[in-house]
């Protein structure tokens, strides 16, 4: 069952009151044998009512439940709060996804305390359906002659808080930049945001561009502020690079709007991001390599304890894999012809062990029609060879390094994926790792697939720790992924899912490294925002406001109306 992801804004109301003078950071766990972290926030400073700008990713599939807990943490110091001591835990609270995702815009749960109700201490959270960012939106912002709220000194410290408009008329927090200390003029870091997070994709979704001036104690008081939308700052395409764009900031005075100051877009840049699928749609193919483990240690096939053992009514963990990898195929759009290798036996009629044979027994031509014929091919090689050992995986991805090699040589648009099944440890490390490390600069992702419930512990240090060659050469790019098997299963996560994201990981990352892109993409961003237009039951909360206008209402009724 495929699974979708929706991502949690969130915001706390009344918290306990030693946060106001805490780091606070909120985490969020997913219930299965155990409570799992999930996700995280940022650290927030001194706030009682703190609004968190990162969003919070959970999967989602209709039909089933899943238990989550949202823990808020508070501590003297970031270092300390994100240690997630339980000691540090000051507040709670427990929801099913079913709770989350109704028909309401936004959930409040009451937080608990050591199983008791604060009295008026909540969390709201705001759940979206996730969706791929077609953009990075890249800003670079600066404020020119910035008021003071204060009449001690002329200079301030500021900070820039940018709010989405919400179904249910709240603007929730989706940027917060750095703070400029003592600086009437305030240039702020850029800065770059998925188009997604900024205003999910839609380019006319209201924006509140908020001013801060920071305060020691927490209370930070709004300077200025004024109303937008990606579309009316990026209203042509040639306004996307470095123009500079002045808004006046509004703050509301005792009997009219005063302008405290001006804000500049010195630089707004839509990126393309590319997915796995923009390639493979300009012609790239993606070619797998599947090598299975057939040492003594996985135990006679005849036997029912044996990792090998065929049932009629139930498939071992190799066949599992094999059916999972024939989704990643489908999803992916993979060339249908599988290179299908075996290794650690003796062949028929041979004592010598082979550490790279072709399950169809042809070595000119292993390539196997799809992955139910590599099944095939896998239990016809059970009733032939000798189960035997060691466990070496270096001969196998030599053949695809060559094949790598030959692409990149050909200038072909070709990715090659090498998957490895194998229940124990590998006995060639050192070659292994030094093929890996040459690899690394080349179009390939190895995925290697634990099954059993053998110690790991050794495959595992490849997905933690760098991997440097027998030279001291280290990787340039992160080729290789290790699963075990049986953790991914009881995490109640699906093997096609994990492969699917690493391989996309590693795609990508190749082909921004060696700047391939695909030729045809999408439409240009004065089409594209022409194209985009809110559904019709966003009209009534859209007010289509101009920047220089006086008749803005105040943001902070809006921001912490429910606190």
């Amino acid at each position: 069952m495929a699974h979708a992801y929706v991502e949690l804004s969130i915001m706390c109301c009344n918290l306990p009151d030693k946060t106001s003078d805490s780091a606070v950071i909120c985490c969020l766990f997913q219930k299965d044998d155990s409570w799992t972290k999930v996700d995280q926030t940022e650290v927030v400073y001194k706030t009682n009512n703190p609004r968190f700008a990162e969003r919070l990713k959970i999967k989602y599939c209709a039909g089933e439940q899943h238990y989550y807990r949202l823990a808020v943490y508070a501590a003297k110091t970031e270092s300390l709060v994100e240690t997630f001591d339980e000691k540090l835990m000051i507040a709670g609270a427990e929801f099913t996804n079913n709770e989350l995702f109704t028909s309401a815009v936004k959930q409040e749960f009451n937080l608990t305390s050591q199983g008791a109700v604060i009295p008026n201490a909540t969390v709201c959270i705001w759940a979206e359906p996730f969706d791929c960012s077609k953009y990075d939106i890249t800003m670079q912002l600066f404020c020119t002659k910035l008021q003071k709220k204060d009449a001690f000194g002329s200079k301030v410290d500021s900070f820039l808080e940018i709010s989405k408009l919400q179904k249910d008329g709240m603007f929730i927090l989706v940027h917060r930049t750095d703070v400029v200390y003592s600086s009437a003029n305030p240039r702020w870091s850029t800065f770059s945001e998925p188009i997604w997070k900024l205003c999910s994709n839609q380019w006319d979704r209201q924006l509140l561009f908020c001013i801060y001036q920071w305060k020691k104690s927490g209370k930070h008081e709004v300077i200025g502020y004024f109303y937008s939308s990606l579309e009316e700052i990026c209203s042509q395409e040639e306004h996307i690079n470095s123009e500079v764009r002045e808004i006046k900031l509004m703050s509301k005075g005792r009997r009219k709007y005063d302008t405290v100051g001006t804000l500049h877009f010195a630089s707004v840049r839509a990126i393309p991001v590319y997915s796995i699928h923009d390639y493979i749609l300009n012609g790239f193919d993606i070619n797998l390599t599947v090598a299975i483990d057939y040492t003594e240690s996985n135990g006679a096939p005849a036997s029912p304890n044996s990792l090998h053992h065929i049932k009629q009514d139930q498939d071992n963990e190799y066949v599992y894999c094999l059916k999972a990898l024939a989704s990643v195929m489908d999803e992916f759009k993979y060339y249908p012809m599988v290179a299908a290798y075996g290794f650690g036996a003796c062949l028929l009629g041979s004592e010598v062990v082979s550490n790279c044979f072709p399950l169809n027994g042809n070595i000119d031509d292993p390539y196997i029609d799809g992955t139910k014929n590599v099944i095939k091919a896998y239990k016809d090689q059970l009733q032939s060879v000798r189960l035997h050992g060691p466990t070496n995986y270096s001969q196998i991805l030599d053949k695809v390094i060559e094949q790598a090699v030959l692409s990149v040589t050909k200038e072909s648009k070709a990715y090659h994926h090498l998957v490895i099944l194998t229940d124990g440890v590998v006995n060639d490390k050192a070659k292994f790792v030094n093929r890996i490390v040459l690899a690394s600069s080349l179009p390939i992702s190895v995925t290697i697939i634990g099954v059993g419930a053998a110690d790991f512990s050794m495959l595992d240090t490849y997905n933690s720790s760098p991997i440097v060659d027998s030279h001291g050469k280290p990787a340039t790019q992160t080729i290789l992924e290790f699963i075990p098997l049986r953790k991914c299963i009881h995490a109640r996560g699906t093997l096609s899912s994990q492969i699917e994201a690493t391989l996309s990981s590693q795609f990508l990352n190749y082909m921004k490294v060696n700047a391939i892109k695909p030729k045809k993409f999408r439409p240009s961003l004065s089409s594209l925002s022409s194209a985009v237009s809110l559904s019709s039951d966003w009209q009534p909360y859209i007010k289509r406001v101009s920047t220089s206008s006086a008749t803005m209402s105040s943001p902070i009724s809006t921001l912490e109306q429910d606190c």
